[in-house]
């Protein structure tokens, strides 16, 4: 392993014990059942600890995932993603669903997938876009499927982790169903299909389609998770299992191979 990756990583287990740390201290007194884990009123709590733990692990998987053969691989860069990235992408996001929301709500299809909150696949695939694509760094970074893959995946995470920090104070609202890889698979979707947009290897109109794509599957699981429980528990299945052998085996794709693809 690189002296880059191994640099994130020392990082990555700092923050997240650190987190750890200021969830114990300084979070709200509940009964507790086990260090972070939670319950009195919601089982949610519960639940909400393990969604800290789970994203945790994709991060750390998604630095250990990626091939280094160029060293193009960069602990600041990272940083940057993750949290600069990911605050854009929350801000983009906010900003984008008070444009968009009045607007869809004014037809009456479109209204009850809003209700159900479909419209998250639009607004907050297109808010990490923004946040990928706001930065310089980021850019030059972006050369292949692999290295676009990776800045996607690594901003969604940071979505994720902002996204959820109000959760742990209103556990009343924590789906229990945030305790999965989602945010990162949907934006490896597109994310893969920038890279490869950007080394010229597919036209703007086929990067569109693989964006619509991450914004339905998005939409998709809001809908079902809100309205259909069965039909949500196979498309989580899918989405757990598939999204992230398809995000190994892209970011282990070698420099050569990406370019080949």
């Amino acid at each position: 392993m690189s002296s880059e990756k191994k640099k994130f990583f020392i990082i990555q287990v700092i923050l997240i014990l650190v987190s750890l740390f200021i969830m114990v201290a300084f979070g709200v007194e509940e009964k507790r059942i086990f260090f972070i884990f939670k319950y009195e009123k919601y089982t949610t709590q519960f639940f909400a600890s393990v969604a800290f733990i789970v994203a945790s692990i994709y991060m750390l998987l998604l630095t250990y995932w990626y091939n280094n053969e160029d060293n193009s691989f960069r602990w600041r860069l990272s940083l940057e993603l993750l949290f600069i990235s990911g605050t854009l992408s929350v801000l983009f996001s906010l900003i984008l669903y008070r444009i968009l929301t009045p607007i869809l709500m004014m037809d009456p299809t479109l209204k009850l997938l809003t209700s159900a909150g479909a419209h998250a696949g639009l607004v907050e695939e297109a808010g990490k876009l923004l946040a990928v694509l706001a930065l310089p760094t980021v850019r030059r970074f972006i050369r292949d499927g692999r290295t676009g893959l990776y800045a996607a995946t690594l901003c969604a995470l940071g979505f994720a982790f902002i996204e959820n920090i109000s959760y742990f104070t209103r556990f009343e609202s924590v789906l229990y169903t945030r305790f999965n890889p989602g945010h990162a698979v949907f934006s490896s979707i597109w994310g893969y299909a920038l890279g490869r947009l950007y080394a010229g290897e597919i036209r703007l109109s086929d990067f569109a389609k693989y964006m619509a794509l991450g914004m339905l599957l998005h939409a998709s699981w809001n809908y079902l998770a809100s309205l259909h429980q069965l039909a949500f528990w196979i498309l989580y299945i899918l989405v757990s299992v598939y999204g992230l052998v398809y995000i190994k085996r892209r970011l282990s794709e070698s420099p050569r191979t990406a370019a080949a693809n």
